[in-house]
């Protein structure tokens, strides 16, 4: 059987119309599919931001609470009596303390250091006083630690600061 070539036929006009009209219909299909796609992503990374902000929240609202009995221990070491200083009990006790201390850590609770420069940020100022070896506007010592997870801070490190040497404190009195 012979082959005959394929005659071209011309399309009719509304054929030509047609296929242009749908190309037009599917990339206006495709565009508003990928601005979906692209919202559901946006969607999707908020609502994680906002998941991962009420645990944080949550987080430091537990420590919060946990802190001062960790500040309590801290405190009753200071006063254990010298002759029990060695007893298994309060050794055991110590470990708590240690153990609770640990665990805070390993969730995010960093202790505020007290040292150096007074920092409105870190430090709350419960008196300013003179102070021969430590200069002006420094922490002379740490009267309660401040704790902080991450970058907000829970509690400021309750500080005495240096107004500077006496005498240079009674010229500045003087001249008032």
């Amino acid at each position: 059987m012979p082959t005959h070539p394929k005659k071209h036929h011309p399309q009719p006009e509304h054929k030509k119309d047609d296929s242009a009209a749908l190309k037009a219909r599917i990339k206006e299909l495709e565009d508003g599919w990928r601005r979906t796609q692209a919202d559901f992503e946006n969607f999707r990374r908020h609502v994680e931001s906002e998941r991962a902000e009420t645990a944080r929240f949550g987080v430091g609202q537990m420590m919060l609470k946990l802190v001062p009995i960790l500040d309590n221990f801290r405190r009753s070491a200071a006063h254990i009596p010298p002759d029990q200083q060695n007893s298994e009990w309060i050794k055991g006790v110590q470990l708590i303390e240690k153990q609770l201390e640990t665990t805070l850590k390993e969730e995010g609770l960093e202790e505020i250091v007290g040292e150096g420069e007074f920092n409105p940020h870190l430090h709350e100022a419960i008196s300013h006083e003179p102070h021969d070896s430590v200069p002006a506007h420094h922490v002379i010592a740490v009267v309660e630690s401040g704790w902080r997870v991450g970058e907000k801070i829970l509690r400021p490190a309750k500080v005495r600061v240096s107004s500077g040497h006496e005498k240079q404190f009674d010229s500045q009195k003087s001249v008032a």
